[in-house]
């Protein structure tokens, strides 16, 4: 058929216009645009108008866990404009399953119709999806497609599960390829590397160690140890570009600036002579590099825009609500504070990292505490005696908002048991998190949340918050957050999309402990940085955890007010 004749199902956006146009012959396409903009209908209009053309009859649908269910639970059939059969793969080795998949292969050795395999990312970690995909590929007579949903999952190069989604280029070079995610970058433009390296081999015609040096600030560090001189090449921490800083400027204040004092600063910090000049003549601290250069290259092959260039949509509404630790809490963070060791009824928790000890203050906050066993290495959990007012909080609220839908979001398996458990009492709750990965029982809930007949749903940002549409739920509780920028971007942007009529409601609840405003704070300032890259945000929490932040830093003095 000629492409002349070929049209949408549904009336495009003005942006995923200009995307088909932009891809519609093109061999790869990145989509890095945000949440909510509609990508997943960009990626089956362009699979749809190849079909039609006749350049592919096969697709493989690449993405996480529940998501993968989604493409064709309501995106193809929403927006695809050509005849399809559609599989979504599941591990369950039920009769019923095994039979569903054997016929979808049989049909698929005969048929001309586009046939569509959505896979969750999980499955690579192993060969599963990789003898998927060549089960299915090998019934196509004109050209395959695969795309890879929520990219960012393969970011990191060596891993397994990256590996085995590579091989796919490489097994299968003459295939369509499509990148899709709103946070490509979402802790520096390093993550591009391996999006990119899938799309096309040797695409940014460098290794990955190259390309992290060339946008990356790093210098080589200078150690004098033992007589011994050793240099290794490290990247500028904003702790380090501070300190630095400060001691030039004390020293120009004292009127001491000179070469034996430029000459001490080098010695000190173990820095070269072109490292001192940069930190010197910088105003600013800069983690990344070439950013500019690195968005032109890429261009030719991305399709980026925002919500705000493209949507009229209408604002979000942010509330932070504090309440008061009780007794109990705080006797736990008091005895953390002071001893790096916490012990309640009777067991005893010793922690030698700030990094933990921070995400010991945040279990706290959230009602339990984790304590050794027996065993090696094990840890136990048990609630915290007293009254829960981030929980009393949400129940009432609730209350108030009627009918009105929600997501409470938690990210430590026993709140979430706690918080279905009792919201479960008075209200009609699901749950979404890691403690089932059967895929047709997420399907359920997600699909009963849709159609209204959950109200609110309890889930972990990291399960629930990642490529689902629930622009149904007008408020969004945050009983905890994690260090992830990335999960913060994506599970706000559930609410917030295509669709949305109303302005969501984010309503983050935080004891006044200071640590819970520090990783509060932090994910909003990342939030923000970097537009270059649609919403992507440099994550910098957990290295301010691991590396600066001082144990007064995590607990400080209790907030006034």
């Amino acid at each position: 058929m000629a492409a002349k004749d070929f049209e949408f199902k549904t009336k495009p956006y003005k942006h995923q216009v200009e995307s088909f146009h932009k891809f519609k012959y093109a061999k790869i396409a990145a989509l890095n645009a945000d949440m909510g903009v509609g990508k997943t209908k960009m990626a089956i209009d362009l699979l749809a108008f190849r079909h039609f053309i006749g350049a592919i009859d096969r697709v493989v649908v690449i993405a996480p866990n529940g998501v993968h269910a989604q493409w064709l639970d309501q995106q193809f059939p929403e927006h695809c404009p050509v005849a399809y059969e559609g599989l979504v793969y599941t591990a369950s080795k039920t009769l019923k399953n095994v039979k569903m998949q054997d016929l979808f292969f049989y049909n698929c050795k005969e048929s001309s119709s586009l046939c569509v395999m959505t896979i969750n990312i999980e499955s690579f970690a192993r060969k599963t999806g990789l003898d998927l995909v060549n089960r299915l590929f090998s019934t196509s007579k004109k050209g395959c497609a695969v795309v890879v949903d929520e990219a960012s999952k393969i970011k990191t190069p060596d891993i397994s599960t990256t590996k085995n989604v590579k091989k796919i280029r490489s097994e299968y070079p003459d295939t369509f390829r499509i990148t899709m995610t709103g946070t490509p970058a979402a802790k520096g433009p390093v993550n591009l590397w391996s999006i990119y390296d899938f799309l096309h081999k040797n695409y940014m015609k460098c290794s990955y160690i190259a390309f992290k040096m060339r946008h990356t600030v790093t210098f080589k560090k200078t150690i004098h140890a033992k007589g011994k001189i050793i240099q290794k090449q490290e990247p500028i921490t904003e702790k380090l570009f501070d300190t630095v800083k400060r001691d030039i400027t004390m020293r120009k204040n004292q009127k001491c600036f000179d070469d034996a004092a430029i000459d001490d600063i080098k010695y000190k910090y173990g820095l070269s002579d072109s490292n001192f000049w940069m930190i010197h003549n910088l105003k600013k601290f800069k983690k990344y590099k070439n950013v500019e250069s690195l968005i032109h290259f890429i261009e030719p092959d991305t399709y980026s825009i925002s919500k705000t260039d493209c949507l009229e949509l209408p604002p979000k509404i942010k509330e932070k609500k504090y309440f008061e630790l009780n007794k109990h809490q705080k006797e736990l963070i008091t005895n953390l504070r002071k001893y790096a060791i916490a012990t309640y009824q009777g067991e005893e928790l010793t922690l030698e990292v700030k990094a933990l000890l921070g995400l010991r203050v945040l279990q706290i906050c959230g009602g339990f505490f984790s304590h050794h066993t027996d065993i090696e290495g094990k840890y136990d959990v048990m609630p915290v005696k007293g009254k829960n007012a981030k929980l009393d909080f949400i129940k009432h609220d609730l209350m108030e908002v009627g009918n009105e839908q929600s997501i409470i979001w938690a990210v430590y398996r026993p709140e979430i048991d706690m918080l279905c458990k009792e919201l479960s009492k008075d209200f009609s709750i699901g749950r979404l998190d890691g403690s089932d990965d059967n895929t047709e029982n997420r399907r359920k809930t997600v699909n009963a949340f849709i159609n209204g007949d959950i109200q609110h749903l309890v889930s972990h940002p990291e399960v629930g918050g990642m490529g689902y549409n629930f622009q149904n739920a007008s408020v969004q509780y945050w009983y905890s957050r994690n260090y992830r920028t990335e999960t913060r971007i994506q599970a706000e942007d559930r609410t917030y999309r295509i669709g949305t009529t109303r302005s969501p409601i984010y309503k983050d609840l935080l004891y006044n402990t200071p640590f819970e405003e520090i990783v509060y704070t932090t994910l909003q300032d990342e939030m923000a940085i970097n537009a270059q890259f649609i919403t992507n945000s440099f994550n910098k929490i957990e290295e301010k955890i691991k590396k600066d932040l001082t144990i007064d830093d995590i607990f400080g003095r209790t907030r006034k007010g």
